[in-house]
């Protein structure tokens, strides 16, 4: 398990800060960070720019570039998949452990950058708060006459829509609710579809949103999300069109840090540039190299994988292919070559890891059993300790099995405490 970077005092990313003890993570097995080959090209440049002078953590920032990026970009660059087009736009939720995660202030990086590379996007094509799908479709809406021919709304020309939703929970609860359409809207504004709704109390004037192009980036925290997220949620369809990527505080800046967006003036232009050439591009094939990698990989990002991570991780191969055509995109190239594949592969291969981390791993036994050692620690709790606080309704071998997964993430560990009779088995958690 890897612990928060401390920068000492007087360091470029810590100017007159205070040194400061590492923050241990206490959660479920974390993924392993990002490869160096994610941070290709203007995405990675900007990414080491910003990541000495926040907290934020490297996977949020690249993750958040990217889906701005695609949605600025615009709905003209795409790929095929058969006869279906695929876009730039793509959903994403950023999952930490509670505020410190410093998931929001690492949209604010973003954003900040981009309201410098183009302005008009982000004042008014970013918007934040889903509640439902009439609201997702009004936002974009095509323009609406009367039975006179008159227009009575003149609708939204640019169909671009960047949602920012700091609170993923309220989403996952809008979706349980019967009469609510928010899930199925979103799952066709992630396939590019038109967006309909009917007007309300059975009357006409439903609102049409066609050539959408949508992005979502949410946030959420682990115990949210366990909460939250219904059964079907997993299994409709609409979990697997987000990629779900895990993100916690990188280092403690007491100071904070010193960059600011006059310091990444160069950048901003380079962005600005590849926004404006992107806006140029239709269909975007391979290279030959590229072709080939991708005929390589296909069969290993197809394959099906059970439960819950199954049902998330289902779509690893369209999503790969939309963060490629990004990263191509941001080299202001005309077509995916290995480079932008490879970095794809990259950062997918994090995604899927954290989907591993969220909806895999440990089991919720394990977990149980391990936020239970976490309160006792430094104490240690022994397998009569532990019966009782799982309510005494699981059976020995349940807990031998849920220790034994603590154990083999390196999540707890045990030791036997000679008694005079048979040893004692005491399990402390495990620090990082």
């Amino acid at each position: 398990m890897n612990t928060p970077r401390i920068y000492k005092p007087g360091s470029a990313a810590n100017p007159g800060g205070v040194e400061t003890a590492p923050v241990p993570y206490d959660g479920p097995p974390w993924p392993a960070p990002l490869k160096p080959a994610a941070f290709h090209g203007l995405a990675g440049e900007i990414v080491r720019r910003i990541e000495p002078h926040t907290e934020s953590d490297p996977a949020a920032l690249l993750a958040q570039f990217l889906l701005a990026f695609g949605n600025a970009a615009g709905r003209t660059a795409h790929w095929l998949a058969e006869a279906t087009p695929h876009f730039t736009n793509e959903f994403a939720v950023i999952v930490g452990q509670s505020s410190v995660a410093r998931k929001g202030t690492s949209l604010d990086w973003i954003l900040t950058l981009f309201a410098g590379a183009d302005l008009y996007w982000s004042k008014n094509r970013v918007s934040s708060g889903l509640v439902s799908g009439q609201g997702v479709v009004y936002a974009i809406r095509d323009a609406k006459q009367n039975a006179e021919g008159e227009v009575e709304d003149e609708g939204v020309t640019d169909k671009r829509l960047f949602v920012t939703e700091g609170e993923f929970a309220s989403v996952l609860a809008a979706f349980s609710q019967k009469e609510n359409n928010l899930s199925s809207t979103l799952r066709n504004a992630w396939d590019s579809k038109t967006l309909r709704t009917l007007a309300r109390n059975g009357g006409k004037g439903g609102d049409t949103a066609t050539a959408p192009h949508v992005t979502i980036a949410a946030h959420i925290t682990f115990d949210e999300l366990k909460s939250k997220l219904a059964k079907d949620d997993l299994s409709n369809g609409v979990a697997n069109r987000f990629k779900w990527i895990c993100a916690r505080r990188s280092k403690l800046l007491p100071q904070g840090g010193n960059l600011r967006a006059a310091d990444c003036q160069d950048l901003i232009a380079q962005l600005s540039a590849r926004l404006t050439l992107a806006k140029t591009r239709g269909l975007v094939g391979f290279t030959p190299a590229a072709a080939d990698l991708w005929d390589s990989i296909y069969a290993d990002l197809n394959q099906e994988r059970p439960g819950s991570l199954g049902h998330v991780t289902i779509r690893a191969p369209a999503h790969t292919r939309r963060i490629a055509l990004n990263y191509a995109l941001l080299d202001g190239a005309d077509v995916v070559d290995t480079p932008h594949l490879q970095a794809a592969l990259a950062f997918w291969q994090y995604c899927h890891a954290s989907a591993e981390c969220i909806f895999g791993g440990a089991s919720v036994l394990a977990r149980d059993i391990h936020e239970r050692l976490r309160l006792a620690f430094p104490g240690e709790l022994d397998r009569t300790d532990l019966h009782q606080a799982t309510g005494r309704n699981k059976s020995a071998t349940e807990i031998t099995l849920a220790l034994a997964e603590l154990h083999r993430y390196g999540l707890a560990t045990p030791r036997k405490e000679q008694t005079g009779g048979a040893p004692r088995e005491l399990w402390r958690a495990a620090t990082k």
